[in-house]
């Protein structure tokens, strides 16, 4: 376990390949049904239609649409792996390959249970707590069932797979729906504005009266900078140009929990980042709103920007578009290409490809008047 995927495993949901608990699994001086259930898990995932590892996160409290919680085990409570793989081994039909690890986690400690992807059938070999001799426990989503006996024939076929969704991605229009394909044109608008010196003071403001007092909010409260700040924002705002992504599943099969992840050199920022309109009085600042993790996130890390999109289930045949759009810009002419990942929870790697964006700048010029207008009239 790393922090990167450890990280990536937080904003996901229970799944097949993935399961949450808050407290330690009962196993030391546990009863048969209490060591059971950690028998029962295991066995779920072993024989779980998954093409990927799965993980059990002990510590780990889970959050519904949002980011689980690290709320850590003590110390003390972490199981010994050879105790578990022995007590694992001695109940079942043949040999579970898995492992028992600790994890420090935002200073505290996690255990990991990792399953790997092998042949199946598992079954216990006795009657053990609440587990029957030969049942054929597995994992389906986020709870657990015991296998059809179609099931468990297709299980002993070691090359029999579950179908796997089949996705593309195609940059695309936001507002009107239109995918691009793998290159789209965009024009950011570079404004001349006026000089600095040339902008006027804002002095307006309402006057208000309390009993005998009359006041204007303006002698106390006025942004004098107004009018220049607008300015700037028309400036900078136009600059940005928005884009979105659309992913397409043509297969059969459920794509499950799908991240796009865009590499790029070129600054990429999203919609809360972006200038907001200058206030009329002070304070001038928009309160920044907390980011879900359902939403896409943006870092910069040696100096390229890695843009993260969830974009979650795609059923079969279905379009999904990013919930909302990032934003570039350039001020020359330059086409600037893009590392793309494509993953998902039931692909057994992930898609890579590049896309590009061509910048066609175009240039403008703010008259005084028409910033002074655009500032009464929108402020």
């Amino acid at each position: 376990m790393d922090a990167r995927l450890f990280e990536r495993l937080l904003h996901q949901q229970e799944s097949a390949t993935l399961d949450f608990k808050s407290q330690q699994y009962a196993f030391v001086n546990g009863t048969p049904e209490q060591k059971g259930e950690l028998l029962k898990d295991i066995l779920a995932f072993a024989n779980a239609w998954r093409e990927t590892d799965a993980h059990i996160l002990i510590g780990v409290q889970e959050v519904s649409s949002g980011r689980a919680v690290v709320c850590g085990i003590p110390p003390a409570a972490h199981l010994h792996d050879h105790s578990v793989q022995q007590f694992v081994a001695s109940k079942l039909n043949r040999v579970l390959s898995f492992s028992y690890s600790s994890f420090k986690a935002e200073g505290v400690d996690v255990g990991v249970i990792k399953i790997p992807v092998q042949d199946r059938p598992f079954y216990p070999n006795v009657d053990y707590g609440r587990l029957r001799k030969y049942a054929v426990y597995v994992r389906q989503g986020s709870s657990t069932a015991e296998a059809s006996p179609d099931d468990i024939f297709r299980m002993g076929k070691s090359t029999h797979r579950p179908p796997s969704p089949a996705l593309t991605l195609a940059l695309a229009d936001l507002k009107t729906r239109q995918q691009l394909g793998h290159k789209m044109v965009l024009e950011p608008l570079l404004i001349e504005i006026p000089s600095e010196e040339s902008i006027p003071n804002y002095s307006g403001g309402k006057r208000y009266r309390s009993g005998a007092l009359s006041y204007n909010v303006h002698l106390l409260a006025n942004n004098i900078d107004y009018y220049r700040r607008v300015a700037i924002f028309l400036d900078q705002r136009h600059r940005q140009c928005p884009v979105g992504v659309a992913v397409s599943n043509s297969a059969n099969a459920v794509a499950e929990a799908v991240v796009v992840t865009i590499k790029s050199a070129q600054p990429i920022i999203l919609e809360p980042d972006l200038p907001h309109y200058p206030a009329r009085q002070h304070p001038d600042f928009a309160p920044r709103l907390r980011r879900i993790a359902s939403e896409p996130t943006v870092g910069c890390y040696a100096s390229v920007y890695e843009l993260r999109v969830p974009i979650g289930n795609i059923q079969p045949g279905i379009t999904e578009f990013s919930s909302e759009p990032f934003y570039v810009t350039s001020t020359v002419a330059e086409t600037v290409t893009m590392e793309v990942t494509i993953s998902a929870d039931n692909l057994s790697k992930p898609i890579s490809l590049t896309i590009a964006v061509e910048f066609q700048p175009r240039t403008g010029t703010l008259s005084l008047q028409r910033l002074l207008e655009e500032a009464d009239q929108t402020g």
